[in-house]
């Protein structure tokens, strides 16, 4: 099982390795991504399944919100 999540890691940071350097390097962003990231990690080692699953959404969530405004970025040049 540890392999596969290792798997999916890696092909999930490929995909994304284009777009993630454009907005992790927005101002603030990585220090936030990482106060989010603390938030999942806690939650797991908790084994709150719940907790997990929402803090993962809303980094999810606010990751795409800053994607959007990438786009939008682009779009405008």
């Amino acid at each position: 099982q540890t392999t596969y999540i290792v798997e999916q890691t890696m092909n999930l940071r490929r995909r994304l390795a284009p777009y993630r350097k454009r907005v992790t390097y927005k101002p603030n962003r990585m220090r936030a991504s990482l106060v989010e990231h603390e938030r999942i990690i806690e939650a797991i080692e908790k084994s709150d399944t719940r907790e997990a699953n929402e803090a993962a959404t809303d980094h999810l969530r606010l990751l795409g919100d800053d994607l959007t405004d990438m786009i939008a970025a682009i779009q405008s040049e």
